[in-house]
């Protein structure tokens, strides 16, 4: 407030957070649930994209035609649309949802991972992303255009590295009622006829997800950089 005291805009059981103003001012975009904290206080649903006046009054779902986790909401600059990024199947997307209830719709959609992103008066988006072949680069995106890359960072590191693929795979889960996903990285060097030591890492959701990413971890490098047994 401008005399400097506080107010409660909401009064729920669930999480709220990220609240980001809209352009006119007249609008409260956050991201949400809608259960109820546990007694370690840890999300267990996927936050979607809420909107809410100023006042705490007119609160609404916007995401929830999107059926995956929702971050980092940024307001369009005619304040007619909210992008976010979505974790989806170890990659993250960048979507575009309208304030006036149309179809939400997928801004850049490649394998790998959008990061942080920003988005122009005009339209334009700059982002960093990480692909399975590389860390991550700047890349832009003009309004209604295709996206060009404008950094090379690690060509002087990655040039002549012989990189694993990464491959994925899909089994159902120990109930049957849901197909669960895993990401599979093949030794460099491997043959048909070669054989590896398999080392399992193992991240339960539904939360949190591994990345098809490239990585530089060290203790990743180390992981997978065994020699093939006998």
């Amino acid at each position: 407030m401008l005399d400097g005291s506080l107010r409660r805009l909401t009064a729920t059981e669930s999480a709220e957070f990220m609240p980001r103003w809209s352009p006119d001012g007249r609008t409260v975009a956050f991201l949400g649930t809608r259960r109820g904290l546990t007694d370690l206080e840890t999300d267990m649903e996927d936050p979607h994209l809420w909107l809410m006046g100023p006042d705490g009054s007119g609160r609404r779902e916007l995401g929830a035609a999107i059926d995956n986790r929702q971050l980092a909401p940024t307001f369009a600059a005619d304040g007619r649309a909210v992008f976010v990024s979505v974790p989806d199947r170890g990659d993250v997307h960048l979507y575009r949802i309208p304030l006036d209830g149309a179809p939400p719709e997928r801004i850049l959609g490649d394998e790998g991972r959008v990061g942080d992103f920003s988005v122009s008066p005009s339209g334009d988006i700059a982002y960093a992303f990480t692909s399975t072949r590389d860390s991550a680069q700047l890349f832009l995106r003009a309004r209604g255009g295709a996206s060009r890359r404008l950094t090379d960072l690690n060509a002087a590191v990655l040039g002549g590295v012989d990189l694993a693929p990464v491959e994925r795979l899909r089994f159902r889960s120990a109930d049957f009622r849901f197909d669960v996903e895993a990401l599979l990285t093949l030794p460099s060097g491997r043959t048909a006829s070669s054989k590896h030591p398999l080392i399992l890492m193992i991240h339960g959701g539904r939360t949190g997800s591994r990345a098809r990413r490239s990585t530089s971890s060290r203790s990743s490098t180390r992981r997978g950089a065994g020699p093939p047994s006998r």
